[in-house]
Formats: structure tokens, sequence, C-alpha cells
């Protein structure tokens, strides 16, 4: 479950997550339970969707045995039960694990998709830590426009997250040295320098071995 789109509701907080959040954006919320094997078919579809229409709704997720007066006071009769919180009140709902398209037509006739411009997409793909994806729609960007250095530089931030810190140094080096002063940029060229600098470092077994040859070899033993 993605923290991006996602929440975890208490008693407590019921009514600031879901009510008062539903006055701005639609909440979804499941009601569920950890021994029903329904909702456990039903919550990652939830969440996918969650991600999928990307801020539109927000998946309210409620541990029905936990919170056993909240869903007292909801009526809530059998699980899963998924209830659609909009201005305040519940506006639609549904029981049992659905298919996905009838769920997403129930979404769909509440819910407005909000349009993310391809740097907003990017970025919340790295957020949940599609960086294949993400970097693939940077390239498009810069393709588009190529003297966009910023996108370039979340590019590499991209890159370095994946672990690829040869290829986000090599977007580093290509960029105009004003842009080398980003803190992204320097986050980047002091990774690759460390590893580098690993790289070059005698393995365990050689300094160990040093320092039983020899005790006082303050190099191999740091």
């Amino acid at each position: 479950m993605s923290d991006l789109y996602s929440i975890q509701v208490t008693s407590e907080t019921f009514e600031t997550d879901v009510l008062k959040k539903s006055q701005e954006t639609p909440v979804l919320v499941d009601f569920y339970a950890e021994w029903c094997g329904p909702c456990k078919s039903l919550g990652p579809i939830l969440e996918r969707l969650a991600d999928e229409y990307a801020g539109a709704f927000v998946l309210a997720k409620v541990d029905s045995d936990a919170e056993q007066m909240l869903v007292t006071s909801m009526g809530i009769r059998s699980l899963p039960t998924v209830v659609l919180f909009k201005d305040g009140q519940p506006a639609d709902h549904f029981m049992g694990a659905l298919p996905e398209g009838e769920i997403r037509a129930i979404l769909d006739r509440h819910v407005e998709r909000l349009e993310a411009s391809p740097i907003e997409r990017a970025s919340e793909l790295v957020e949940l830590g599609q960086y294949d994806e993400a970097i693939a729609l940077y390239q498009l960007i810069t393709a588009d426009d190529p003297e966009n250095y910023d996108v370039y530089l979340d590019m590499a931030q991209a890159l370095m997250k994946k672990g690829d810190l040869e290829s986000a140094k090599a977007i580093v080096d290509r960029l105009p040295d004003a842009q080398k002063t980003d803190p992204r940029a320097k986050s980047i060229l002091a990774g690759k320098a460390f590893q580098e600098l690993l790289a070059g470092a005698p393995d365990r077994v050689s300094c160990e071995s040093r320092v039983t040859a020899n005790a006082a070899d303050s190099a191999a033993r740091y």
C-alpha cells in the first residue's frame, strides 16, 4: 500500500481523516479484518486503484477488529464493506470483493480524476519505487524540453535511487556548471565518489591477513 494515497484510520482519526477530508476529496473507506478471506482479495485491488487514480480519492482502511465501536456506529454488518464518503456524507457503498471493473464504475460516478503533469506523474512513480517507469517519463520530458535541467536532476536522482550511480553521475557531468551546485547533483557526485572509494579498498579477508601478519598495520585495521 502506498502511503501517498492510502491511510489507516481509527475511531480517533475518523472525523478528521474521513468526514472532514471528504469535504475536499472523496474518501473510500475499506472496513476489513485480517481473518477475512475476501478482504485479502479486495485490499490489493483498492490499493492499486488508489495509486492509479493518483490522489483523486483517498483510500482509508479501518481494521474492524481493532475499531469495533466505529464499525458498530457505521452499521457495518459484513466484511468487507466499502463506503465512499463525499462532502462529509456516505455517497455510495458496496459489500464483498467486487471485480475491479465494478469498483472502477462506482468510483467514476463520484470521483473526478486529477490530470497530473508529466513531471508530477514521474515524481509519483519515484515515490512508488517504479524507477524504470519514472526514468522513461523523464526522458520523454527532456526530449521535448532539452534545457529543463531541473528534470535532468530529477532523472539523475531516480537513477541513483535505482542503484545506477554511474548513469546518474553521467547526467550530472553533462549539466552546466551552475546546475552542479544543486543539492541533488552534490548528493549524486558524493555518492559516486564514495562508491569509487569503496571499490578501491581491499576486501575484509585481505585486511585481516595483513593485520595477522603485522599487528601494527593501522591502515589494514580501518
